[in-house]
């Protein structure tokens, strides 16, 4: 096997179970959102589950849970920038911003979706860590499949 092909393997692996735990957590995201009484606090306590599992998934894969957990916090967090760019440009109630001048107001938007998105990753790089911590505690590695 090549190492290109090798890295595809890998990768392929590592976004397989991003997505398994990005989509899990974020029906849990908006739960708990809603069961919080729809405040203005958002918690990111779900896309650090869906890191851990992801991260726990990934290590017993022979993958990197870390590169899994940020990419399930990312996926886990997607909805949350749309949810959070909609309320900050208006789409709920009305305008929040004063579109006077629209290209600063667009940077802001967007400098807002990478914080989000970026806290999004930290705390799924934290759960893949644990996950994978929690992995190798457990004993449920497999040996990945090399062949020359």
């Amino acid at each position: 096997m090549t190492s290109n092909s090798y890295l595809s393997r890998q990768s392929k692996e590592t976004w397989k179970y991003a997505f398994i735990g990005g989509f899990i957590s974020i029906p849990f995201t908006f739960g708990l959102y809603w069961w919080s009484g729809m405040g203005d606090y958002l918690s990111l306590n779900m896309i650090l589950l869906g890191g851990i599992l992801a991260g726990f998934l990934a290590k017993n894969g022979s993958v990197s849970a870390r590169n899994a957990g940020i990419s399930a916090g990312v996926i886990g967090g997607l909805p949350i920038v749309v949810w959070g760019l909609s309320t900050l440009i208006g789409i709920p109630d009305g305008p929040l911003i004063v579109w006077s001048a629209p290209i600063l107001e667009a940077v802001f938007l967007i400098f807002v979706g990478f914080v989000i998105l970026g806290m999004s990753a930290l705390a799924g790089l934290i759960g893949g860590m644990i996950g994978g911590w929690l992995s190798k505690k457990l004993g449920t590695q497999k040996t990945p499949n090399v062949s020359s």
